[in-house]
């Protein structure tokens, strides 16, 4: 099953309340694409949690913020700390 963030609502925050951002996140583990156009922003001082059924992507897309998946999976986008 596959999974486009692109096409969900995402909340446009202004610059100095973002917290952490990605850009077009694609992950990839050799041919098969885990994760499409991820486009995601976290507000400061907010809790934030990632909802979804197995298999949805929830922790190849958090391995690819603090880098677990390196050298396992290609990540390809931007993520951005504080913005």
């Amino acid at each position: 099953m596959e999974y486009n963030l692109k096409d969900k609502y995402i909340l446009q925050l202004n610059e100095k309340e973002k917290a952490l951002e990605t850009k077009d996140l694609n992950i990839f583990y050799g041919e098969k694409q885990a994760l499409f156009d991820g486009n995601l922003q976290f507000e400061r001082y907010k809790i934030t949690s990632l909802i979804g059924a197995s298999g949805s992507g929830k922790s190849t897309f958090l391995r690819s913020l603090n880098r677990m998946n390196e050298g396992v999976a290609d990540v390809k986008g931007s993520i951005l700390y504080r913005g």
